[in-house]
């Protein structure tokens, strides 16, 4: 399956801040959210993938260099592969059970299966 992130939802999403939620939202975010800054300036991306990144891989879904360069670059594909790890591995129990991402599983360019879930 593959997520999708609606042009007009992927803002919150590409600076990382309802990533957190949603590892929060799963039981699965264990930082402070006070480090997170609420900004759309590349630096402040930066800053929070840097912090959820400890926070991914608690969860399973471990967050590449690669992959996190494309998230602060605003690569919608990327953000929405991340996402969609973070749910494989809360179905699968959370923790340390999803496979991991890297840069080739984030979907560029690909047209996305019927499967497919918008947010």
């Amino acid at each position: 399956r593959a997520a999708v992130l609606k042009p007009e939802v992927a803002s919150p999403f590409e600076n990382g801040l309802l990533v957190y939620d949603l590892l929060d939202a799963l039981g699965l975010a264990g930082g402070n959210a006070r480090s997170l800054r609420d900004s759309g300036a590349p630096l402040a991306k930066l800053q929070n993938w840097n912090a959820l990144a400890p926070l991914l891989d608690a969860a399973g879904v471990p967050l590449d260099a690669d992959t996190k360069a494309l998230a602060v670059a605003g690569d919608v594909d990327s953000v929405a592969a991340v996402i969609e790890s973070v749910f494989a591995g809360a179905q699968a129990g959370g923790g340390k059970r999803a496979s991991g991402l890297s840069a080739g599983q984030a979907g560029q360019g690909q047209t996305a299966p019927p499967s497919t879930r918008t947010y």
